[in-house]
């Protein structure tokens, strides 16, 4: 045997020897960064008790400055399978979006009603190397013929088009839970079968990637009564949406759980975080609070995108906490650097530690929502943040070290951070391609139909 040959055999019996490099990646939708109590502090608590998180973040790393690369599920999810900004995809709304209102000053421009099949995901960047990868609960990133399934997925549970359950406790009308017994609650049926997936992989010794995206704590609210009554006499505002908020916490419980029964705990890296910030008042009515932050789901105030983020690294198990800012297009990088992968080119994220400067971050969000954001973008440079109206051209400067809240609008005392930032958001639309809103034409200034104006009209199925 020559000396390469030997090498060689012996790198593939180390390979052979280490146990296989598993990912669980949760995400919650809507869940918000004032909805774990991990993150509760003394001027603002958080009423949700959630132990099973609280247990997670004391052997994990925990993020104070993590963000959703868009305020809305679809885009997000997008970016965090592929590691790119939304405007790269063309998913900039949640699927398939809502027209502009009739009195608003500007159209908006389409938005993909599906990930394109062109666009690569974690589950096939980890398919070549021998990954069997499960997607259960809600894809939303397209229908028929742009499932999990078709993006690199082996296994599809719940998820299809839609963004939303049609109800939290069985019958469910979705792929896979069709059969699911009358009466049972939707996040732990997910559970359930992301558990017996997990058995499955780690009794054939496979290394394995699950994707378990949860429908709550999305409306329409529901859960299981018996655990609703729980919070009827608690100091919360939505006895539902806290129940919702226990499920999602028993689920992270009982996963972890699993991990250790399968005995590939020590060798699984978990990722708990959300696709947008909380959707605080539901038709009016408050169901949860994101005080510190300013505003909820939909806009690029720091309630629209400041999200919950643990990683929980089984080789580090040290509790820690970072001040840095992350965001959801580091997620694929991060996992592939984990397994001893390169970045691929092409993506804007990069691994999250050890990192030797952080990055800029941008958000684009050219549509109107139905909590009453309008169109706008954001640059963020460190501790610093500027926000685009796109109807009024007006800019908003804030200092989130100092002004959590983002109540103190610096664009008139520090105009040159102000020029700067903002410069450097236009040329990052330019290079992305960003599609920008335009102005609405009045009857009198009506032109024969723009190619852009031929898009199959949306009809709102269910708020991102």
């Amino acid at each position: 045997m020559t000396r390469r040959s030997f090498l060689a055999s012996s790198a593939a019996l180390a390979a052979q020897s280490k146990p296989p490099q598993n990912v669980v990646l949760i995400v919650v939708d809507d869940l918000g960064y004032k909805d774990l109590n991990c993150y509760s502090t003394p001027t603002h608590p958080v009423p949700y008790p959630t132990p099973n998180v609280n247990a997670l973040v004391k052997d994990s790393t925990l993020f104070n400055r993590f963000y959703a690369a868009c305020p809305v599920c679809s885009p997000t999810r997008a970016s965090i399978l592929t590691g790119k900004y939304p405007t790269r995809t063309g998913v900039t709304d949640w699927i398939p979006g809502m027209e502009a209102p009739s009195n608003s000053k500007l159209e908006t421009p389409p938005t993909k009603n599906e990930l394109a099949l062109s666009e690569k995901t974690i589950a096939e960047y980890l398919k070549p190397l021998g990954y069997a990868s499960a997607s259960i609960g809600k894809w939303h990133l397209g229908g028929a013929g742009f499932s999990p399934t078709d993006q690199g997925f082996n296994t599809n549970i719940g998820g299809d088009h839609k963004g939303q359950p049609n109800s939290y406790i069985a019958p469910f009308q979705m792929p896979g839970l069709t059969d699911a017994p009358t009466g049972v609650e939707l996040t732990s049926y997910l559970t359930q079968q992301a558990k017996e997936w997990v058995a499955k992989q780690a009794t054939a010794q496979k290394p394995f990637f699950l994707y378990l995206p949860h429908f709550g704590v999305h409306t329409p609210l529901g859960s299981d009564p018996e655990i609703i009554s729980r919070y009827r006499n608690s100091q919360v505002l939505s006895p539902t949406y806290a129940a919702m908020i226990d499920c999602i916490d028993t689920s992270l419980g009982n996963i972890r759980r699993q991990l250790d029964r399968s005995g590939v705990a020590d060798n699984t890296l978990i990722i708990l975080t959300s696709d947008n910030g909380a959707l605080a008042q539901i038709r009016g009515n408050r169901v949860t609070s994101n005080l510190p932050l300013r505003e909820q789901k939909g806009y690029v105030y720091e309630g629209g995108i400041r999200v919950p983020c643990i990683i929980h690294d089984p080789r580090n198990k040290q509790a820690t906490i970072v001040d840095q800012p992350a965001c959801s297009i580091d997620i694929l990088p991060t996992i592939l650097n984990w397994i001893g992968q390169p970045a691929p080119t092409g993506i804007d994220g990069t691994a999250i530690f050890n990192r030797k400067e952080t990055p800029l971050y941008y958000w684009h969000y050219p549509h109107y929502h139905g909590a009453g954001a309008k169109p706008s973008g954001a640059i963020m440079d460190g501790d610093f943040k500027l926000i685009e109206d796109f109807e009024s051209g007006r800019t908003e400067l804030y200092n989130l070290k100092s002004d959590i809240g983002e109540t103190k609008d610096l664009s008139t005392t520090d105009p040159a951070r102000r020029s700067n930032l903002y410069l450097r958001l236009r040329r990052w639309r330019e290079e992305t391609k960003a599609l920008m809103p335009i102005p609405r034409r009045t009857e009198a200034s009506l032109q024969p139909p723009a190619e852009r104006s031929t898009q199959t009209p949306r009809i709102e199925i269910a708020p991102g």
